[in-house]
């Protein structure tokens, strides 16, 4: 019966300590909502400088305008990148996308080099969604007018 009730305890316990090393949800850093570019971008981008190495939640769309201005890039190395433009030094000609020829922004990298992570980076018919726990690797720059920023994604249960 001692055995039993030790046994018990120790269960107790141990599961004590994982739950007090589980973040609470409500603790994590969240953002929900639509991103874009220029003034629409600033939200987004100065929550992720303002959270460097830390897990947060992301639950961002961008819906594109009459000129889908967004930068996409999926490579075979497991890195997608989206760049939003925070604003132009020159004025753009009509129909001319922005470039950091006359603009300046901020590129967001998403390593994807583990599939077995659940959050995730969808682009489908030009709308974009960032989805998911990441941790922010961290952000460099600005090299010719762009800031550069990496997050990984991680499971739910690899916040503590």
């Amino acid at each position: 019966m001692k055995k039993v009730f030790y046994l018990i305890a120790c269960a107790s316990f141990l599961l004590g300590a994982y739950k007090n090393n589980v973040a609470d949800a409500s603790q994590i850093p969240q953002f929900k909502g639509e991103i874009g570019h220029y003034e629409a971008s600033n939200a987004f981008t100065n929550f992720i400088l303002e959270n460097q190495k830390k897990p947060v939640f992301i639950d961002a769309y961008y819906l594109p305008s009459k000129n889908n201005e967004i930068e996409l890039t999926n490579n075979s190395f497991g890195v997608d990148f989206f760049h939003l433009w925070h604003s132009c030094f020159e004025p753009l000609k009509t129909n001319e996308m922005p470039s950091s020829l006359k603009c300046t922004g901020t590129s967001f990298s998403i390593d994807r080099g583990d599939s077995s992570k659940d959050a995730d980076f969808t682009y489908i018919r030009s709308t974009l969604r960032v989805q998911g726990y990441f941790v922010i690797r961290g952000c460099g720059g600005p090299h010719q007018g762009s800031m550069g920023c990496t997050l990984r994604p991680l499971n739910p249960e690899d916040i503590r």
